[in-house]
C-alpha cells in the first residue's frame, strides 16, 4: 500500500471508440483495400497498438460499434473481436446511437432473447480497477440517456470496495461540446450521473467517445475524457460550423498509485477534409 491506502497498480488499456463498421465490401481483418474506410482505419489502429511498447490489460470499446446497427454489420465486427482478443486480453464493449440492441445481442453476444428497450451494462474488476460500462443509448435517436434503474445499479457499483478505484465508461460524454451542432446530442440528464458520482472519490475518470474528438473536462469530482473516433474525426477549431476530417484516433490509458492517466493517439497522415457544413 502507498502513503495515501491506494494500492500501488500499473495498469495500462486501450480505449477504441466510433468504429462505424458498414459493408461497401469486404472488410473481414486481412482484406481492407482503402484507408478511408472504416475497416482500413480500424486495422491501421490494431497495427499501431501491437507495434507499441506496452502490455495493454484489456480493450474498452464505447460505442458505434457498427455504422446502422444491422445483423450483417455485426457479422463483420465478430472476426475484428476475435483478432483483439488474440492480444490475450478481454474486450470491453459498450452501445452507441449508431448501435441496435437486438442484433448486437444475437450476433455478437449469441443471445436468443433481447429487447432493444433493455441496455445493456456490464462491470468487470480487474487488478482493483472495476471497469464499468453504460449504456447512455436511446434507440431512433442521437443524444444519450440513463434511466433511473441503471443510475441505480452504478450507485451499487460504486459503493462497492475496490483496491484501486471505478472506471465509468459510456458513449456519450456527460459535459458539454464545445462544437455547437454537438452541444444538443451529449448526454442528456448528466444531473443525475453527477449525483452518482457524488460522494465517491475513487471515481477514476468516466470515458466516452460520439463526438469524434479529444475532449477533457472536469466532471463532479473526477473528470470527463473523450477519445478521438477510430472512423473520422470532427474538429474542434470550428465551433460554430461543422467540419469532418480524414484521421482516426484512439487513447492509451494507464492507472497508476490510484491515479488515470489518458493520453491520446493520432494516427499520422495527411489531413483531407471531408465534409464542411455551415450552420448559420
Amino acid at each position: 500500500m502507498t502513503a495515501t491506502g491506494i494500492r500501488a497498480t500499473d495498469l495500462t488499456f486501450i480505449h477504441l471508440t466510433d468504429l462505424h463498421l458498414y459493408e461497401p465490401g469486404n472488410e473481414e481483418p486481412g482484406n481492407e483495400s482503402n484507408d478511408l474506410l472504416p475497416a482500413g482505419r480500424l486495422r491501421r489502429v490494431i497495427e499501431r497498438v501491437r507495434a507499441m511498447e506496452i502490455t495493454p490489460a484489456f480493450w474498452l470499446i464505447t460505442g458505434d460499434l457498427v455504422n446502422n446497427g444491422q445483423a450483417s454489420e455485426y457479422e463483420l465486427l465478430t472476426p475484428w473481436l476475435a483478432e483483439l482478443r488474440g492480444f490475450g486480453i478481454p474486450v470491453f464493449l459498450g452501445l452507441g446511437n449508431h448501435d441496435a440492441r437486438v442484433p448486437f445481442q444475437q450476433v455478437v453476444l449469441a443471445e436468443a432473447m433481447a429487447d432493444e428497450q433493455q441496455p445493456y451494462y456490464h462491470s468487470t474488476l480487474i487488478d482493483g480497477v472495476n471497469v464499468i460500462m453504460l449504456d447512455s443509448t436511446i434507440p431512433n435517436q442521437v443524444a444519450g440517456y440513463l434511466d433511473q434503474a441503471q443510475l441505480a445499479w452504478l450507485a451499487a457499483e460504486l459503493a462497492k470496495p475496490v483496491g484501486v478505484g471505478h472506471l465509468i465508461a459510456l458513449h456519450h460524454p456527460p459535459v458539454h461540446s464545445t462544437v455547437a451542432l454537438l452541444d444538443t446530442m451529449v448526454l442528456t440528464n448528466p444531473a443525475d450521473l453527477a449525483a452518482v458520482v457524488a460522494g465517491h472519490d475513487n471515481v477514476l475518470g468516466i470515458l466516452s467517445g460520439h463526438i469524434h474528438y479529444n475532449h477533457v473536462a472536469r466532471f463532479q469530482n473526477t473528470f470527463s475524457f473523450t477519445t478521438p473516433a477510430v472512423f473520422y474525426t470532427i474538429d474542434p477549431g470550428v465551433q460554430q460550423n461543422f467540419r469532418t476530417l480524414a484521421g482516426s484516433g484512439f487513447a492509451i490509458g494507464t492507472v497508476r498509485y490510484g491515479q488515470l492517466f489518458m493520453n491520446t493517439v493520432m494516427l499520422p497522415g495527411r489531413e483531407k477534409q471531408l465534409a464542411y457544413r455551415t450552420l448559420e
